[in-house]
């Protein structure tokens, strides 16, 4: 069965890649078929033309290369798809500072004076009051709407 069936494959092959035609890919699968069940057919088949033989083994191993690449490269894009998926479902919890804290925080001037012992004195600081405690941090809570793709901050 394999004698007459590999002479319309092989032309096959020739017609398609001058054609560039996207078939090819099908036809490397039937390939790489018939050689992995009939492989000791398909080397005494080919063996009067070595070129021929070479290049349809170049060809297969070409389409498997191909296709483990796409494979990959669909897999990484699942990932990423997946993860976005996952950060778009959960809130996202940032911390925010209060604006009162930038302004406690600005430089004061020293106002320390050495007496004649040459001891230092605290002075009043610029603000004439003593520095408060640090404001607590608000936590603001950030949900990524995926139905609107809208952030909606909530309280």
């Amino acid at each position: 069965m394999l004698e007459y069936v590999m002479p319309t494959l092989l032309d096959l092959r020739v017609y398609l890649n001058e054609r560039r035609s996207a078939l090819r890919k099908e036809l490397y699968a039937v390939f790489r078929v018939i050689c992995r069940e009939h492989k000791e057919k398909i080397d005494e088949f080919l063996d009067g033309d070595e070129q021929l033989k070479a290049e349809v083994e170049y060809d297969i191993r070409r389409y498997e290369l191909r296709e483990k690449a796409e494979r990959a490269a669909a897999k990484r894009r699942a990932e990423e798809a997946a993860a976005g998926r996952r950060l778009s479902r959960r809130s996202l919890a940032i911390v925010r500072r209060d604006e009162r804290e930038d302004d406690m925080n600005s430089t004061q001037s020293n106002s320390s004076q050495k007496d004649d012992n040459g001891v230092l004195e605290q002075g009043p600081s610029a603000q004439g009051f003593a520095i408060p405690n640090p404001p607590s941090k608000q936590v603001v809570c950030v949900s990524l709407c995926c139905r609107f793709g809208h952030i909606c901050l909530c309280n």
